[in-house]
């Protein structure tokens, strides 16, 4: 009988998960353009390892690219995101639920989600409200961001607010004010806007592939020049998607 080592089988695994990076970036590339210009290559092909690790760690592996897609709609953490706890049940062991079940389960659910929250426009319309915003409501949110949070929020995608309980806003609104604590004067409108990125692209956004440009603002150059950049990216993902449905 002929039989496989260790080293043979590590070895096998590490090819098949470099063949996968290879065929996901270049199908990215096409399907995402705006997306996959904002990661760059190599944060394409991050993204693609961390779809891989994490779906062996979940016992999914079957489903790598739809998790991979979850990732490009919620963020790379979608996983420990607060925004997003409804899905974490069906990506853990479930007694007498099967891979493939499990898998269905989060299938129905987010296009329960997508349903109720997109509109059926695919979230441009959100994405357009984003390109919208402006540094005067960042500016006067900021001044008290947990009494101002949920109207910055509802003025981004009111149809997502249903899914965002207070303790999960509560957590991403810490999160905010911790991350731009060191930015000084700054500091308020800064912790506005990280708010509403986190919203829009996962509470990891600082330093999650897909959009390196955040953490890389967030950290230097200003809340204007973070804003504006933020702005562009959400308006030019917008006519990605308007011109992809129609």
């Amino acid at each position: 009988m002929f039989a496989i080592s260790s080293s043979q089988m590590e070895r096998l695994n590490q090819s098949m998960d470099d063949g996968f990076v290879r065929s996901a970036v270049p199908r990215l590339q096409a399907s995402h353009p705006v997306l996959a210009r904002s990661a760059t290559p190599a944060g394409l092909e991050a993204v693609a390892r961390l779809a891989l690790a994490r779906t062996r760690g979940y016992g999914l592996s079957q489903a790598v690219d739809f998790y991979l897609d979850l990732m490009l709609a919620f963020g790379c953490g979608f996983d420990t995101d607060p925004q997003y706890l409804w899905l974490r049940p069906f990506l853990l062991n479930m007694e007498g639920v099967s891979a493939f079940e499990r898998v269905q389960l989060l299938r129905w659910h987010t296009s329960l989600y997508f349903g109720r929250t997109l509109r059926g426009d695919g979230g441009a319309a959100a994405l357009e409200r984003f390109g919208q915003l402006d540094r005067q409501t960042l500016e006067t949110s900021g001044q008290d961001l947990r009494r101002f949070a949920p109207s910055l929020i509802e003025q981004l995608h009111p149809e997502r607010m249903a899914y965002l309980g207070p303790e999960a806003l509560d957590v991403l609104v810490r999160q905010a004010q911790s991350e731009t604590l060191a930015l000084g004067g700054e500091a308020p409108a800064a912790a506005a806007l990280y708010l509403s990125l986190m919203f829009r692209f996962g509470h990891g956004a600082a330093s999650d592939p897909l959009y390196p440009w955040i953490g890389d603002g967030l950290h230097g150059g200003g809340v204007e020049n973070l804003l504006n950049r933020a702005k562009a990216f959400a308006l030019a993902w917008a006519r990605e998607i308007r011109e992809a449905t129609t």
